[in-house]
């Protein structure tokens, strides 16, 4: 049987100033079951928050074999299971959940500097939940852009808290002021639901009026034919290509005749 809590200090080292395992282990008594399940639920942000300080003690071609030909995506700055007796009571993922105000730029550097270095960076897309590192994750993006893949490494869409309308305008407009909005692959959905559908849509409707309110301004050319095509690929095209998707003969059909 495989120990989560075990792999994890292991592989990667203790981290006392995030405390994710340690605060586990205070917090339960040493309870091991309830250890793990708070593990596997921290399991991005010890990634990213243990390994970047320079503690990882993998080399560098085990830590990446997850992501070769593949993409990662990694959420930042969650602060999980905050009331520990409801925590108790109801378990995990019930809504005692916030924003974190975790450091992430110098962990950050050092995480994605690692891979470029030996040539094992994999497409990477950042999400962010702390409108406070909008700027710094969009441009650290920037910085492991070789030309290789067009948007390689990225600022990704608003997500939890900021999923709404501000937190997407934000999102937006820190990626088009740092970086390069025309090929960010747009909104996701992690939820593997029918009725997370109409959040796609919701995004293209903020995404359309940003454009709008923009080329009214004269802040944009008033082109159609240029910001349409610019629209089309953050919604569709762009993420086609991005993740190797194979379109159907229906999508084909539709993005032809627009």
């Amino acid at each position: 049987k495989v120990d989560a809590v075990q792999i994890i200090t292991g592989f990667f080292g203790r981290d006392r100033e995030a405390g994710l395992v340690d605060q586990a282990a205070h917090r339960f008594g040493g309870h091991l079951k309830m250890m793990r399940q708070l593990a596997r639920r921290h399991r991005r942000e010890i990634f990213l928050r243990q390994h970047l300080k320079g503690k990882a003690r993998a080399p560098c071609r085990q830590l990446q074999t997850p992501f070769v030909g593949a993409s990662g995506q990694f959420h930042l700055g969650a602060m999980r299971n905050t009331n520990s007796r409801m925590l108790q009571q109801i378990g995990s993922d019930t809504g005692w959940d916030s924003i974190g105000d975790f450091p992430q730029g110098i962990a950050l550097a050092k995480f994605l500097n690692r891979l470029d270095a030996d040539d094992k960076l994999a497409k990477t897309i950042i999400y962010n939940l702390n409108p406070a590192d909008n700027e710094l994750i969009a441009t650290m993006s920037g910085n492991f852009n070789d030309g290789s893949i067009a948007g390689k490494v990225q600022f990704g869409a608003a997500w939890w808290f900021l999923d709404q309308k501000d937190g997407m305008i934000k999102q937006m407009n820190a990626l088009s002021n740092m970086s390069l909005l025309s090929k960010f692959v747009g909104m996701v959905t992690d939820s593997r639901s029918f009725l997370s559908f109409p959040r796609h849509e919701y995004f293209r409707r903020i995404l359309c009026n940003l454009f709008g309110e923009e080329v009214e301004k004269g802040e944009l050319p008033d082109d159609p034919e240029w910001i349409g095509k610019i629209i089309r690929d953050i919604c569709y095209h762009n993420a086609r290509q991005y993740f190797n998707f194979q379109p159907s003969d229906a999508a084909l059909t539709a993005g032809q005749t627009k």
